[in-house]
Parts: structure tokens; C-alpha cells; sequence
């Protein structure tokens, strides 16, 4: 599961795709398939979480990586290009760019706060020296 933390010297991309509720498994796995069988056997990558919307309407994945170059290549990379060009027709893509955590909190640090969120989880791979 990735690890948040305020100031983490990686960077942090969070992409929001817009589905109709009956396509939201097929996303799921695509975003899922993508990272299983291309960004893990990447340079630079370090983790990846897939969660979906109770409602159906939305996938957001959530990467780390060493740096955006590092994402970047795994993008140009033909292996990613088969499986991303699945989305086609399921999804309206939100992209975004490289974010930074300002003030993490979980159920460990916080008492009497926690949250509910459905997920898949996605091998970590410790960053490459």
C-alpha cells in the first residue's frame, strides 16, 4: 500500500477516470493490468493503489514514482500503449500532474478519525539506487 508522507522526496500522480457504472470493473482492471504487468517492472516506480467509487461512476489510481520522468518513460512504452488503448470508449480521462503531500493522517496517527476506502492494492518496489 503507498505510503504517504508529508514532503516524501518521490512524485505523486493522481488520475481520475470517469466511467458509466457498468464499465467500472473492466476500468478497475485495466488500471490494475497497467500497473501489474508494465509500471512495477518499471524503473523509478514505487507504488500504486486503485480505488473505486461506491456509486460506480469513477476509478482513481494513485502513483508513486521516483521522479515524472520516470512515469513518463513507462508511458511511451509500446507494452503500456496495448493496455491503455482498452480505455477506449470506457472512460473520460482526468489527468493530472505531479502532487506533493502537505499533512498526512491515517487511524494510526489520528485518534478517533479513520476512513473507509475501497481499494486494490498493488505491490510496493522499494526505489532503485
Amino acid at each position: 500500500m503507498p505510503e504517504i508522507i508529508s514532503g516524501g522526496e518521490y512524485a505523486t500522480f493522481i488520475n481520475t477516470f470517469r466511467c458509466a457504472p457498468s464499465d467500472q470493473d473492466e476500468v478497475v482492471r485495466i488500471n490494475v493490468d497497467i500497473v501489474d504487468q508494465v509500471a512495477s517492472k518499471f524503473p523509478g516506480f514505487i507504488s500504486a493503489a486503485v480505488h473505486q467509487s461506491t456509486d460506480g461512476t469513477r476509478v482513481v489510481n494513485y502513483l508513486q514514482w521516483e521522479s515524472p520522468e520516470h512515469l513518463a518513460a513507462m508511458q511511451r512504452s509500446p507494452m503500456f500503449e496495448a493496455i491503455a488503448s482498452r480505455f477506449a470508449g470506457l472512460i473520460e480521462f482526468e489527468p493530472t500532474s505531479a502532487w506533493s503531500c502537505t499533512s498526512p493522517t491515517d487511524r494510526h496517527h489520528a485518534r478517533g478519525r479513520s476512513a473507509a476506502v475501497d481499494q486494490v492494492d498493488v505491490p510496493r518496489r522499494v526505489p532503485s539506487a
